[in-house]
């Protein structure tokens, strides 16, 4: 069975995102956010939180907000 580290790594590699987006949504500092992927160091509660909210999909944009925030933009 996978750890959350792994589970991470492999659903960015498969996604083809990078790690760097993945840390500035968890709130993670790159540099820190690549060592606790490896598993030197430990993710905090709140990391953890918004983790399974990545895995769950919730950083994708959908096409709604897009255009919510064009109409804005152009009002």
């Amino acid at each position: 069975m996978r750890d959350l580290r792994q589970t991470v790594s492999l659903y960015l590699d498969r996604n083809g995102i990078k790690t760097k987006f993945f840390a500035k949504y968890i709130g993670c500092e790159y540099g820190k956010c690549v060592k606790k992927l490896k598993g030197e160091g430990k993710f905090t509660s709140s990391e953890i939180g918004k983790i399974y909210d990545f895995l769950d999909g919730k950083h994708l944009v959908t096409m709604e907000q897009i255009v919510k925030e064009e109409q804005v933009v152009e009002n």
